[in-house]
């Protein structure tokens, strides 16, 4: 698989384009950097892992909670849910690497993000 992230508090990060072919233990560490209680992790802070069949799994930081989510271009029906805490990120993305490939979790829920929140849609 391969990772691409931007960490705002540390400033620095890889980008998409250049994503970097990786092992579970490199991403679980830079996961880890985003939840070291010495820095205030910036929202929007984000990590992503993508799959040889070019799907993509991204973590990004809120305020208070992580946005877990599988991108669908062009559509833009994404796969979204929120988890409360880093160390659930740390479990899917292990379960992704057990898995061999990005998938789609049971709580995940479809929201076109172009016309609704994922907020819209768990609260309708």
């Amino acid at each position: 698989m391969k990772v691409f992230y931007e960490n705002y508090s540390l400033e620095k990060g890889i980008s998409g384009e250049n994503a970097l072919l990786t092992n579970e233990k490199f991403v679980l560490d830079l996961f880890y950097e985003f939840l070291d209680e010495s820095l205030e992790l910036e929202q929007d802070s984000f990590l992503g892992i993508i799959d040889e069949n070019n799907t993509t799994l991204q973590f990004i930081a809120l305020e208070d909670k992580w946005l877990v989510e599988i991108p669908n271009p062009p559509s833009l029906i994404n796969y979204q849910m929120y988890v409360n805490y880093g160390e659930e990120c740390i479990d899917l993305i292990k379960e992704c690497f057990a898995f061999g490939k990005v998938k789609v979790f049971p709580d995940m829920v479809k929201v076109d993000i172009m016309n609704e929140s994922l907020d819209d849609v768990l609260y309708k």
